[in-house]
């Protein structure tokens, strides 16, 4: 079973209140896979050389072309609290799962390019109090590689006289702490 299913299987329990429950151990059961077709392990040098078959690696690209990835601080809202906002939100067409990749990014499943574009162009959009950004999937997404290079402040000028109040000086003071983009 893959992510897929998985977040397939939540989504389906989630729509599913009086239904039976699977439990964890009913969703790990083996799927028949003819092993026959899967490449047969190699070795380059002393390692062990692993092989990706390229239709199940086309299947998976298809799949995710509509991704977003998302990141929210995880600790503050549970994953399915800000799903279930978001998607109120967002007002959607299509489907939409949210699954966890660690260290508060989670990718945002679409089926279809409306709806990847209606999040990704709309905004700014807050769950919780948080910000969420989105920003585009790319097939080699590793979260231990991002930084964060922007955050957004809120700044005070307490007593700042009303003579003060054009946009290009407040905008010139803001930029004296950051980008007042």
């Amino acid at each position: 079973m893959d992510l897929w299913e998985m977040e397939m299987t939540s989504k389906v329990k989630a729509l599913n209140h009086g239904a039976k429950k699977s439990t964890f151990a009913d969703l790990l059961q083996p799927k028949s896979m003819d092993l026959s077709l899967l490449p047969i392990p190699a070795m380059r040098g002393d390692f062990p050389s692993i092989r990706i078959p390229e239709v199940g690696f086309l299947i998976g690209m298809e799949r995710y072309k509509f991704n977003l990835i998302g990141r929210l601080d995880l600790m503050k809202v549970k994953l399915t609290i800000a799903r279930t906002e978001a998607i109120n939100k967002w007002n959607l067409t299509g489907n939409c799962q949210f699954i966890p990749l660690g260290k508060g990014y989670f990718t945002i499943l679409l089926d279809n390019e409306a709806d990847k574009l209606r999040i990704w162009g709309g905004g700014p959009w807050h769950i919780e109090g948080q910000l969420l950004p989105a920003t585009m999937w790319t097939p080699n997404f590793d979260i231990n590689k991002q930084k964060n290079t922007h955050a957004m402040v809120w700044v005070k000028f307490p007593g700042l006289g009303t003579k003060y109040w054009e946009e290009d000086v407040i905008m010139s003071m803001a930029r004296t702490v950051g980008n007042p983009a």
